[in-house]
């Protein structure tokens, strides 16, 4: 049976289990139990990720279930991205919301084995994932949404200081040797590599970088486009505040990662300078942050790998990250003091 608690008690599994799967029948009783909905709840588990996400369904009705995975995010980090949805549903911008449960709370926490879990339900984004209609149109309209949120984002007071400017390189950067130490020449690239980075990295402020609130993961299948056109983002898991630039290339990286081309990347960056304009110091470094992306994510994937396994893998294996890093270090030889 599924508990609730908001102190987390020692069991004979904690630490022995990296990311639990939460029975979706329970999960039903629990989300019933909670919120206004109609008769008749009924969850099913859609993906397993970073987080879980269920379908919930009542009536002729859905909704969006999240199921934090217990070791990968904060309650801090909980509360400031649920703080910053609500900010922008007072703004009117078009993101997919949590709704408040009959207490007047945005998220409940279950006791699972490894962790405590937080729980949200949001709306269901319409359409279809603008990973499924990715044209240049869709990709402009992407990015006039992800500048006016950041114009909107001026005004925002986060809930909790979630830091996004300088990334996990470094603290990923030994699973990442050890994900590849059978691969050669990798490892000893990526030890090299990746103090030289982090180093550029950590003087961004002598550029003109504006920071400020960051969805912090929007890439093609993080948004929905309807039939009518109209786009819906989503997945805010990832907010907090860092370079405004970090967003602009996550949305680049996403769409190269995925297979289309570039033009898409382009349009998507056209459409975000409509709305508000990028300095000069961030059109020359919008590559080099894709490439910082790339290698992010590598290390990323190796540093989770044993909670969700090698997910990100069936989309580019560890040769294309190997040759986009490469590739990357001899474009920015000069930024990196080669």
């Amino acid at each position: 049976m599924l508990t609730t608690t908001q102190e987390r008690p020692e069991t004979a599994a904690h630490g022995l289990v990296a990311h639990s799967v939460l029975d979706a029948h329970a999960l039903s009783r629990e989300v019933a139990a909670r919120y206004d909905l109609p008769e008749g709840v009924r969850a099913s588990l859609l993906f397993r990720g970073m987080n879980d996400v269920y379908v919930v369904t009542a009536g002729d009705q859905r909704w969006a279930l999240r199921v934090w995975r217990g070791t990968w995010r904060g309650l801090d980090e909980v509360e400031n991205e649920l703080s910053f949805l609500n900010f922008l549903k007072s703004r009117e911008f078009p993101a997919s919301f949590p709704l408040h449960l009959r207490d007047g709370s945005w998220y409940f926490t279950l006791d699972a084995p490894e962790a405590l879990r937080a729980v949200a339900l949001y709306e269901w984004a319409p359409g279809v994932k603008v990973f499924d209609a990715h044209t240049p149109e869709t990709a402009a309209e992407v990015g006039r949404l992800l500048a006016r949120m950041h114009v909107l984002g001026r005004e925002y007071v986060p809930a909790h200081d979630v830091d996004l400017s300088r990334g996990h390189l470094m603290r990923d950067l030994p699973d990442l040797l050890d994900l590849v130490a059978d691969r050669p020449g990798e490892a000893q690239d990526y030890a090299l590599f990746a103090p030289r980075v982090q180093a550029v990295i950590d003087g961004f402020d002598r550029y003109d970088l504006p920071t400020g609130a960051c969805h912090g993961d929007l890439h093609p299948s993080n948004a929905h486009v309807a039939d009518d056109g109209r786009i819906t983002i989503l997945d805010f898991d990832g907010c907090g505040t860092g370079y405004l630039l970090k967003d602009i290339a996550n949305y680049v990286f996403g769409s190269d990662f995925y297979g289309f081309a570039p033009e898409l990347g382009e349009a998507f960056v056209r459409g975000y300078n409509e709305i508000r304009p990028m300095t000069e110091d961030e059109f020359a470094l919008l590559d080099f942050f894709v490439f910082v992306k790339t290698f992010q994510l590598a290390a990323g994937i190796a540093h989770n790998v044993n909670s969700v396994g090698r997910a990100s893998l069936r989309f580019r294996g560890l040769g294309w990250f190997a040759s986009q890093i490469r590739s990357g270090m001899e474009r920015h030889a000069r930024l990196l003091g080669d």
